[in-house]
């Protein structure tokens, strides 16, 4: 049977999801630019054009299953391609790069957040009483889009292969420990895919989610909006 409310909201959340996780790669491609590798560039990754960036499952096949399953909607698009050898400051160009995906989000994220402060203001003060629907409505889409670009960034944050956390805690390795860790990648990908897997069983993403990136996520969104989630 046709659905039309999931039709609707692929329409509505997908392109956000795609453009959010476009940003991030970017930004990552960029950083890498300025510190001396000019493969993302080469390449054309460096640019906010999704059809760049998308891969098959974690652009779309993801965030669809989510959202058939009721779930808000996630995503991941394709790494761009790193050169770190080619990095001018080989002590924290790892960082620096890791970082940048994050802090691409989280600005993003605060923009938006500064919007709807706007928006909101615009509402109490009665200026449009009759966009007043509309407005709340465009207000509830841009605190999911805050939210999912929080999410990215924190979750991205974890020191754990592949995510940028461990890019990050790079910077503060010795040249041995950051060559174990690349030795760890190709193993801890699937750890991280099992324990998404079977959180329902471990609880442990649940855990981080409830107990850290929301108390966050919520802090920051009253700090810059005045309003709750």
């Amino acid at each position: 049977m046709f659905d039309s409310t999931l039709l609707f909201n692929i329409l509505i959340y997908i392109p956000i999801v795609l453009f959010s996780i476009t940003i991030h790669e970017a930004a990552h491609g960029y950083a890498a630019f300025k510190m001396g590798d000019p493969t993302a560039k080469i390449l054309g990754r460096i640019t906010l054009n999704p059809l760049k960036h998308l891969h098959p499952i974690g652009s779309f096949a993801l965030p669809i299953i989510l959202l058939s399953a009721g779930l808000p909607p996630f995503g991941y698009a394709k790494p761009v391609p790193v050169d770190f050898r080619r990095l001018r400051d080989q002590k924290w160009g790892y960082a620096i790069v890791g970082f940048a995906g994050p802090l691409a989000n989280i600005s993003f994220a605060f923009a938006i957040g500064i919007l709807i402060r706007i928006l909101y203001f615009i509402i109490n003060t009665g200026l449009v009483t009759n966009m007043t629907t509309i407005i709340a409505s465009m207000i509830d889409l841009m605190s999911f889009i805050f939210l999912l670009n929080m999410i990215l960034a924190l979750f991205n944050m974890i020191p754990m292969p592949p995510l940028d956390g461990s890019r990050i805690l790079f910077g503060f390795l010795s040249t041995k420990n950051r060559m174990i860790m690349h030795r760890m990648e190709r193993y801890t990908f699937f750890v991280l895919i099992f324990l998404i897997l079977t959180d329902s069983y471990t609880g442990i993403f649940s855990f981080i989610f409830d107990s850290i990136f929301i108390p966050v996520i919520s802090l920051f969104f009253y700090i810059i909006t005045g309003l709750k989630f």
